[in-house]
């Protein structure tokens, strides 16, 4: 409660500055995240860091995952979203959420490789994997594009009871 604060024995301008303090503190962990749009990124993204996430340029990292919904946030693709990594996963849902995923540009999962043969070793990863509910819906334009790499690609996986709306 912030009348202990009012109660400090000092003048009545030091108590205002110290709740001026106070307040914006107690009040951050209501903050809700910022939205992320992405001209050109080499960077991982997590909609729990990141908020809504829409990529109108270059998104392509080296990692297992490019994007992550882990939180009630959205996740766009307009542009070019790549996880270029053997195995890896262009978006990834790992929590339930009310948000959705909308691909109306093109996302590349693995490296293309010119010994690429159909037993070579390569795991290939999934474009888009669903563990928990997308409330939003998938939806996957006409003109969009999904290219992964590898032996026994996926381009939308789910091992989720109730998965999304794939339009």
């Amino acid at each position: 409660m912030f009348h202990s604060v009012v109660q400090v024995r000092c003048g009545q301008r030091r108590a205002t500055k110290l709740c001026a303090l106070i307040l914006p503190l107690s009040l951050w962990s209501g903050i809700a995240v910022a939205d992320t749009t992405i001209t050109s990124s080499s960077t991982a993204q997590k909609t729990s860091e990141d908020g809504d996430i829409t990529v109108t340029g270059t998104l392509s990292v080296g990692s297992d995952t490019a994007v992550t919904i882990d939180s009630d946030n959205s996740f766009s693709n307009e542009g070019s979203t790549t996880a270029a990594k053997a195995g890896g996963i262009g978006v990834s849902v790992t929590s339930a959420t009310s948000g959705s995923i909308a691909n109306s540009g093109t996302i590349t999962t693995g490296t293309a490789a010119s010994s690429d043969t159909a037993d070579d070793g390569v795991i290939g990863g999934s474009a888009i994997e669903v563990y928990q509910s997308v409330g939003g819906g998938i939806s996957n334009a006409a003109s969009s594009t999904i290219v992964t790499y590898g032996n026994n690609t996926i381009f939308i996986g789910t091992d989720a009871s109730n998965p999304a709306d794939i339009t």
